[in-house]
C-alpha cells in the first residue's frame, strides 16, 4: 500500500486549502516587447490567479524592485523591443535576486537573447507541429485557479507554438512544463536563476490573451502565474519532487504557515520520507517532538 493512506491525503488536502487561503497576493507586472508598455488582456489572468497586475511602461530597476514577477510577451516575429533589451540587465538582476520572469516569445529563434541563464540552451524557431502542445505528468500547470489543462486544450492554434526548445539543452535543475508530440521539444520551460525562476515559452501569447482560443488566456495563463509565483519552482519542484512528495514540500516550505499547524506536516514528511524536509534549516522551531 502507498505510504500516503487516505487519511493522510485528507490531512494534506487540509493543509493545501489553509495555505492557499493564507497566502495574500504578490504584485505582477505585465509588459508588451512590441509596444513598451503593459499589455491590458493580462490583467484579467493575473487577477484570476488571485494577484495584483501592475502595467510596467519601462522595466527598469527601480519598476522591478516592486514586483514579484514580470509577466513578459514578444509580439515580434524577428526581434525584440530595444526598450527591454536595454533593460535585460536590470532584469537579469531582479531575477537574480528573486523575482520570476516569465516570457512568452514569438520569436524563438532569438530566445537566448531575452531571458538571463540561456548559454548553452537551444532555441527552434520551427513551425512542423506548431498546433500541437501537450504537458509530460507532473506538470505544474495542469490544474491552477484557471482550471485543468489536458492535452488537447491548446492544440489548433495558428499557431499554437512558433517552436521549441531542446530540453536536453538546458541546465540543472530546469523542468519542462509543456512540450510538442516530442517530449524533448519543450513549448513551456522553467529553470532557476541565482535566487529567481526563469520561464520561457515558445507560445504566440499575446496573440491568444482575450482572444480566439479561451484555454490560453482563462486556463493556461493563470495557472502558470499560480505555479511560478513566489519562486515555487526554484525550492520544491527544483529538488525533482513530484506527486504528493510535491504537494506537501510547498505546503511545508513554500506556504504562509508557521508555527504548530506545520508541525504534523514535518513529522509526516520524515516519517514518510525518511529524512527532514529541504527547508528544514529554516524550520528548526517548529521541529518539535
Amino acid at each position: 500500500m502507498n505510504k500516503f493512506s487516505t487519511l493522510t491525503k485528507t490531512a494534506l488536502t487540509l493543509a493545501l486549502l489553509a495555505a492557499g487561503s493564507a497566502a495574500s497576493a504578490a504584485v505582477v507586472g505585465h509588459y508588451e516587447t512590441c509596444s513598451a508598455t503593459g499589455n491590458p488582456n493580462a490583467v484579467a489572468p493575473i487577477t484570476t490567479a488571485g494577484h495584483t497586475p501592475v502595467a510596467v511602461d519601462i522595466p527598469d530597476a527601480a519598476t522591478l524592485a516592486g514586483l514579484d514577477m514580470l509577466f513578459v510577451t514578444n509580439c515580434s516575429n524577428s526581434g525584440v523591443g530595444a526598450e527591454y533589451t536595454a533593460n535585460l540587465a536590470n532584469i537579469s538582476a531582479a531575477v537574480n535576486a528573486g523575482m520570476t520572469l516569465v516570457v512568452h516569445d514569438r520569436w524563438v529563434d532569438g530566445g537566448a537573447g531575452l531571458v538571463p541563464g540561456s548559454a548553452g540552451i537551444s532555441f527552434n524557431r520551427n513551425f512542423d507541429d506548431g498546433a500541437n502542445i501537450d504537458f509530460p505528468a507532473g506538470s505544474p500547470i495542469l490544474s491552477g485557479p484557471g482550471g485543468t489543462l489536458t492535452d488537447a486544450s491548446m492544440d489548433g492554434g495558428n499557431y499554437s507554438n512558433h517552436g521549441f526548445v531542446d530540453s536536453t539543452t538546458l541546465p540543472a535543475g530546469a523542468e519542462v512544463v509543456a512540450h510538442r508530440t516530442l517530449a524533448t521539444e519543450a513549448v513551456t520551460v522553467a529553470y532557476p536563476f541565482g535566487a529567481g525562476t526563469v520561464v520561457y515559452s515558445t507560445i504566440p501569447l499575446d496573440a491568444y490573451l482575450g482572444g480566439s482560443n479561451l484555454s490560453m488566456s482563462t486556463i493556461y495563463m493563470p495557472n502558470v502565474v499560480d505555479a511560478f509565483i513566489g519562486n515555487t519552482f526554484a525550492g520544491c519542484a527544483g529538488e525533482g519532487f513530484v506527486g504528493d512528495q510535491l504537494k506537501l514540500c510547498k505546503v511545508i516550505c513554500e506556504s504562509p504557515l508557521t508555527g504548530k499547524p506545520i508541525t504534523p506536516l514535518i513529522r509526516l514528511w520524515m516519517n514518510v520520507y525518511g529524512s527532514a524536509p529541504p527547508c528544514s534549516a529554516a524550520l528548526m522551531p517548529a521541529l518539535v517532538r
